[in-house]
């Protein structure tokens, strides 16, 4: 697509573009800077990473050109947290779909069952000749994806945007959840819809924090002393049984 088709559609849009120069991904996606394409069509545009550093990484971009989070379409993330349903909204139901897709991948696929295989014992699923590159390849990959999804719910529950990073404080709650859901953090255990009803205890350490009097700088002390107790309460791999 052609800077001058870009630009009209964008002002019959009535969307704003950088100006030439101001934005390294707008000059790719005008043709200024070149780049090699690996999917376009009309509103993204995908390409591989022009750093010597990232080789065959590929950037997705959007075509259009939004210098803050204010200026989205409103139907972009609004319906994440502007509609509800039972009272509870959509980005509730979403985690919950994922964590029944993600339910259905670990326990009923082949692909999910390998996963565990290298979660328990990356040795024995080599010798029980399990591609165990290729799956943890695939286990980062899925992570990714979920945090991007994260991101995005996380964006539409703020309504803004950082460079320093909305979920940085969510990391230790995060961590909490899962562990508390039942996931074994030597690996290998784990049950995504059990990681819903860990993050639904999680999220009332604030309240109970509050109550006590504990200070919101010294929450994180609390994700900590959680951590640290459903750990403890995890005997090791050795004796072949982990508490939930």
């Amino acid at each position: 697509m052609t800077d001058r088709s870009v630009r009209e559609r964008a002002a019959e849009a009535g969307e704003r573009l950088a100006p030439e120069g101001a934005c390294v991904f707008c000059d790719i996606r005008d043709g200024r800077l070149p780049a090699f394409t690996v999917l376009e069509d009309e509103r993204c545009l995908a390409f591989l990473d022009r750093r010597p550093v990232f080789p065959g990484h590929v950037l997705l971009i959007p075509k259009a050109h939004h210098v803050t989070l204010m200026d989205l379409p409103p139907d972009l993330l609004a319906p994440l947290f502007g509609s509800a349903l039972a009272g509870l909204p959509m980005a509730f139901w979403l985690a919950v779909i994922l964590a029944a897709l993600l339910w259905v991948l670990l326990r009923r696929t082949a692909v999910g069952q390998a996963m565990t295989a290298v979660g328990l014992n990356e040795s024995g699923a080599i010798f029980a000749g399990i591609r165990t590159r290729w799956i943890k390849v695939l286990a980062f990959a899925l992570s990714g994806l979920l945090a991007g999804v994260a991101g995005i719910m996380i964006i539409a529950q703020a309504g803004a945007a950082s460079s320093f990073g909305l979920g940085s404080d969510l990391l230790l709650p995060g961590i909490a959840a899962a562990i508390v859901g039942g996931t074994a953090i030597t690996g290998g255990s784990t049950n995504p819809l059990n990681v819903i009803f860990g993050a639904l205890t999680i999220t009332l350490i604030p309240i109970g924090a509050a109550t006590l009097g504990v200070p919101p700088q010294a929450q994180s002390l609390v994700y900590g002393l959680v951590i640290i107790i459903a750990v403890a309460l995890t005997r090791s791999r050795a004796s072949g049984e982990i508490v939930k």
